[in-house]
């Protein structure tokens, strides 16, 4: 009897855990879960705004290619810690 006890403790235990480890998710800055292909079209998306942007209000200071440079460290940072 104290066997049984024993082993129902013991799945109990470790069902908790299981629990506990599935409520707890490590996750990156981004404010949403989401997966590889997300995080690629996050960075796709900003790569247009960015260069959007960049055209309208900075390309007469700084050249297109500062903005091609920084929004590919942006998809790579995003893509690898988002």
């Amino acid at each position: 009897m104290r066997e049984i006890t024993a082993k129902i403790t013991r799945y109990r235990s470790l069902t908790r855990a299981v629990q506990r480890k599935e409520v707890t998710r490590k996750g990156g800055f981004l404010p949403i879960e989401a997966n590889i292909f997300d995080r690629i079209f996050i960075g796709i998306a900003l790569f247009i705004a960015i260069h959007l942007l960049w055209m309208r209000f900075v390309e007469t200071y700084v050249p297109l290619g500062v903005a091609t440079a920084l929004s590919l460290v942006l998809i790579i940072v995003i893509v690898k810690w988002g």
